[in-house]
């Protein structure tokens, strides 16, 4: 098979297939959510240009995040088939999975590892599972949906400060902090079966009155299955790619400011590799569970990695590299 790695640097500038939205219209008429809840307006500092920020459900909290979630073992849970996803994180020695199934009517989970604040977050537009220790100016905060969407992605805002984060990102994109990072903690996207086999010790989240209402009205499939098995998306992206489907799944990394992304199926093709990235060797590997790592061979300190739909990691990273 012969492998291309493409610059979508080279992409922009050259090719025809590198789309960019049209510029917002100047005189378009900014969010309620963001004028009237957030109080924020063209005057406000940001990183980005908020016309892009849109209305992706009526009110802040419109989807209420977990603030007290509840926690069970991996044998006493039995809502959960074997193909179901989890979003998994692991930090001082304990292991949190957190089911797609509940996530997708929350988004957001306020939780905590020991003494550390961490939020866990997903967003089914962009099929995104990340997590962040929860301080911002090192003082803990809340997260909550804020009922707007950047690229089609699903943004935070913290309850202490009431700046507007992007949840692939983790950047303050709109407030006084704009540019700041929340410090990312390493997760995983697998399956049940597959979590209880890695993690028999997991702590798993349990639905409350709520969760359950929603996953009975539903019989437990998920509201985006006709989202996932089509190429349409329901909301704008200033830059796509138009080469490929924006659904194709791809693990993607930063290191200084450089991006790589393979996607999910090279991995299975090949699933130990070397990669330079950010001026580091990166080692990427999947195991057979769908488990996969990547290590900075330089300091051996293991790499954040997202996995999303290539729409979401390209429109974030114009210049990422794609190996495919």
């Amino acid at each position: 098979m012969k492998v291309i790695v493409f610059a979508a640097a080279l992409w922009a500038a050259t090719s025809t297939w590198a789309q960019q939205a049209p510029p917002p219209n100047p005189n378009q008429q900014l969010p309620t959510i963001l004028t009237d809840t957030f109080q924020y307006d063209f005057g406000t500092p940001s990183i980005i240009d908020i016309r892009e920020l849109v209305a992706g459900c009526p009110k802040r909290d419109c989807l209420p995040s977990i603030d007290t979630p509840k926690f069970d073992n991996t044998l006493n849970t039995d809502y959960l088939d074997d193909d179901d996803l989890l979003l998994v994180v692991t930090h001082n020695r304990m292991t949190h999975a957190y089911p797609h199934k509940i996530l997708e009517g929350r988004q957001v989970v306020n939780d905590r590892f020991g003494r550390t604040p961490i939020v866990a977050s997903y967003c089914p537009l962009c099929a995104s599972g990340v997590a962040f220790i929860a301080e911002v100016g090192g003082l803990v905060s809340e997260f909550g949906v804020s009922g707007l969407l950047h690229n089609s992605d699903l943004v935070l805002y913290d309850r202490r400060t009431r700046h507007l984060w992007g949840q692939i990102t983790g950047e303050a994109i709109t407030g006084p902090k704009s540019g700041e990072r929340l410090q990312r903690v390493p997760t995983q996207t697998l399956r049940w079966q597959d979590v209880k086999a890695r993690y028999p010790r997991a702590r798993v989240l349990q639905p409350d009155s709520r969760d359950r209402t929603h996953l009975q009205r539903s019989n437990g499939r998920s509201h985006y299955d006709n989202y996932a098995n089509t190429n349409l998306l329901y909301f704008p992206v200033s830059l796509k790619d138009a080469r490929r489907n924006p659904k194709q799944l791809v693990y993607g990394v930063e290191i200084d400011g450089k991006s790589f992304a393979v996607t999910d199926r090279y991995l299975q093709h090949k699933p130990n590799f070397d990669r330079a990235v950010g001026g580091y060797v990166v080692r990427f590997k999947r195991d057979d569970d769908g488990f996969v790592s990547a290590i900075n061979q330089d300091t051996q300190q293991p790499v954040a990695i997202t996995r999303l739909y290539w729409f979401a990691w390209y429109a974030f990273h114009p210049r990422t590299e794609l190996l495919e």
